[in-house]
């Protein structure tokens, strides 16, 4: 596809639903548009937040997809998720899969209100 890249999220404008990402490399800012972000990721993205992503050029130059909030140890939303529910039953087996997703929730509101870049 592209280039794969690290970076951190400069801004994002909710309202027009676009922002730029600094490359951790230190090249020129990438244009990241809320349409290529994970649905679930859309309500998260804010300024500050590192990602990893994919670079594509377009008519309009470059911009981010695949697009994955990563924490310092790269640990991607996704793997999150899945280790999360991994642990939950391992750890309680009785839990119903209602039960999992509310606690999956809940950590994620936790990890977005407080700015948390999982």
């Amino acid at each position: 596809m592209g280039t794969e890249m690290n970076g951190v999220v400069l801004r994002f404008d909710e309202q027009t639903g676009y922002g730029f990402i600094e490359p951790d490399d230190g090249g020129e800012d990438v244009f990241v548009h809320a349409n290529d972000l994970n649905p679930a990721d859309r309500q998260r993205i804010r300024a500050g937040l590192a990602v990893s992503f994919d670079i594509v050029s377009g008519d309009r130059g470059d911009r981010a997809v695949n697009v994955e909030f990563t924490d310092a140890s790269g640990l991607t939303t996704e793997d999150l998720d899945r280790q999360l529910t991994e642990g939950l039953m391992r750890e309680a087996p009785s839990m119903t899969l209602e039960h999992l997703a509310a606690v999956r929730r809940v950590v994620a509101d936790l990890a977005s209100n407080n700015g948390w870049a999982l």
